[in-house]
């Protein structure tokens, strides 16, 4: 891939993120930081309390860095890490998909009860940029998938036997 392209994608990303924040402190007054999964946003999510999930996000940033067009997401508010989500478009851009997200464990924290919504919206939004016509979730966790179909997702399995959540993206 040549730098080019990693460039064009970079592009898209920043100009995604500046969109996301406008749209969420649109919808609701919150002034939300959204970037890309930055090591020291890494790190703080790596010292959450009472984690749900044990995932290595330097690993997993690791494995995702050398995509052009993985999608990326940190959520803070202040500086303080609210949520996480990593993924990449289908080589055909059918869709978008997430592979891991994971929300601040802290009761406390800024976004409680939002981080889902932003993140899942962040994931349409960067979808329809890349004129992908569907998002994923991959192997979601269990717990969650009646979340997700409050959402409007439905679930479904792949040729190779893994469990998503697909939702279909409107069209305008």
């Amino acid at each position: 891939m040549t730098k080019a392209k990693h460039d064009e994608y970079d592009d898209i990303r920043q100009a995604f993120y500046e969109f996301l924040h406008l749209r969420i402190l649109h919808l609701t007054g919150f002034v939300v930081e959204v970037s890309a999964a930055e090591y020291s946003l890494v790190e703080q999510a790596m010292d959450w309390r009472n984690r749900r999930y044990p995932w290595d996000w330097f690993e997993i940033k690791r494995r995702f860095r050398n995509i052009p067009a993985r999608f990326e997401l940190a959520v803070s508010v202040n500086g303080e890490l609210c949520g996480l989500m990593i993924g990449k478009p289908s080589r055909g851009r059918r869709h978008v998909s997430a592979y891991f997200l994971e929300g601040n464990s802290d009761q406390n924290h800024p976004l409680k009860g939002q981080v889902l919504p932003i993140l899942l919206d962040g994931l349409a939004l960067y979808g329809e940029a890349l004129g992908c016509s569907y998002i994923r979730l991959i192997q979601p966790v269990d717990g969650l998938i009646s979340r997700y179909e409050q959402a409007g997702f439905t679930v479904a399995t792949d040729k190779i036997h893994r469990i998503y959540c697909e939702k279909s993206l409107k069209r305008s």
